[in-house]
C-alpha cells in the first residue's frame, strides 16, 4: 500500500532543512524538519532558463527555494541540500556572471550552509523537478470574457434563456448563467456557429494535454467542456 506524505507543523525549536534540485524543464524543493515534510513546491522552467547550464539551474532553484520559504528561514540557521557538489563551496565561490550574482545578491542575510546529497539520495525534490508542468505551458489566449457574455446572449437560440434564468435562476433544469457565462451540466454553452470553436479545438488538439489525438478524441475532449455546438 502507498502512503501519502503527511505534512507537518513546522517547529522553530528544530533545524529547518531545504532539499532542492533542477532538471532541464524544472526545479523542485522540499521543506523539510527531521527528515519529515513541511512543504512541497515545484515550478517549470522558461525556455531561456532551459538553455542554461546545470549548475545555474540548480543555483536558480536553491535561491528560488530560499525566497519561497524566507518566513520561515529568515534569523534562523538552517541547511540546504543538494546534488549539485560545486554549490556546497558557493559562499566561497568567486562568481563569475552577472546573472550568479543577482541570485547571490537575493541570499545576503541569510545564515545557512550546503550540503551535498546524490541525486539518487535526493528523490523527492528530484520528481518535482522533473514532473510535467502543463500549468505553465498549456495556457491559451482566449477572448475577454465579456465577448462571451455578449455572443450568448445575442444568439437567437440563448438570448431568452438567459434573460430567464436572470430573472429566475431555476427556470430551466441544467442551465446556470455564472460570471457572464452560460452553462449547461457544468459545460460552457457556445452557438454552432460560434467563432469560439476554432480556438478550443485547436487548444484541445494541439496541447500538451491534447496530444495531437485524432478527430474523435478531440471532439470527445471538446464535448466534454463545451455544449450547444455538436
Amino acid at each position: 500500500m502507498v502512503q501519502l506524505p503527511l505534512l507537518v507543523v513546522p517547529d522553530f525549536t528544530q533545524t529547518f532543512v531545504v532539499e532542492t534540485d533542477a532538471s532541464s524543464k524544472g526545479i523542485g524543493t522540499v521543506l523539510m524538519q527531521q527528515s519529515r515534510p513541511l512543504a512541497f513546491w515545484s515550478q517549470g522552467l522558461s525556455l531561456r532558463a532551459q538553455q542554461k547550464s546545470v549548475y545555474e539551474r540548480e543555483l536558480m532553484a536553491l535561491v528560488q527555494a530560499i525566497q519561497r520559504w524566507r518566513h520561515y528561514l529568515l534569523g534562523r540557521h538552517f541547511i540546504v541540500k543538494t546534488d549539485q557538489k560545486s554549490l556546497k563551496f558557493l559562499t566561497d565561490q568567486r562568481l563569475f556572471t552577472e546573472e550568479q550574482f543577482k541570485w547571490a545578491v537575493k541570499l545576503i542575510g541569510m545564515d545557512f550552509e550546503i550540503q551535498f546529497k546524490p541525486g539518487k539520495e535526493n528523490q523527492v525534490a528530484d520528481a518535482l523537478s522533473r514532473r510535467e508542468m502543463y500549468a505553465a505551458i498549456s495556457l491559451v489566449s482566449l477572448p475577454e470574457k465579456e465577448d462571451w457574455t455578449r455572443e450568448v446572449t445575442l444568439d437567437p437560440k440563448w438570448k431568452q434563456l438567459v434573460q430567464d434564468l436572470i430573472v429566475s435562476p431555476s427556470s430551466h433544469e441544467g442551465y446556470e448563467f455564472r460570471g457572464g457565462l452560460l452553462l449547461y451540466k457544468g459545460r460552457l454553452v457556445l452557438a454552432r456557429d460560434s467563432n469560439r470553436i476554432s480556438t478550443l479545438s485547436k487548444e484541445c488538439h494541439t496541447s500538451p494535454m491534447g496530444g495531437h489525438s485524432g478527430f474523435f478524441r478531440t471532439y470527445k475532449r471538446l464535448a466534454s467542456c463545451v455544449f450547444g455546438w455538436e
